[in-house]
């Protein structure tokens, strides 16, 4: 069943968007959000139905210098986080290079 717009594509924009950020992507092996903030995205559907991983959070009561210090924790292995990423990137473009290579060959043309 294919979903009507109406023309108003970009009411959607926002959530097209989010799920982009969110989602895993297979060269790096991480999501765009987990880099930049160090944990997984919550899902807005598990706000509704709450998952195992938001029940957990909420029972999780805390000070603010304690939410503080699970963040900074959290965040100290972003740096280690991105170089994995970072050298599963490089070697995706080398595969992909070399996959290209193999299949394209040269061809030398000679006038006449």
């Amino acid at each position: 069943m294919k979903p009507e717009y109406g023309g108003k594509w970009s009411d959607h924009l926002a959530d097209v968007l989010w799920d982009c950020r969110s989602s895993l992507k297979t060269t790096m092996g991480f999501s765009p959000f987990s880099l930049v903030y160090e944990t997984e995205a919550i899902n807005p559907v598990e706000l509704v139905v709450p998952t195992p991983r938001v029940v957990l959070e909420e029972n999780q009561e805390g000070t603010e210098n304690t939410n503080n210090e699970r963040r900074l924790a959290d965040l100290e292995g972003l740096e280690e986080e991105r170089g994995v990423t970072r050298r599963r990137s490089q070697r995706y473009q080398q595969m992909m290079a070399k996959a290209y290579a193999h299949i394209v060959h040269p061809r030398a043309f000679t006038e006449g």
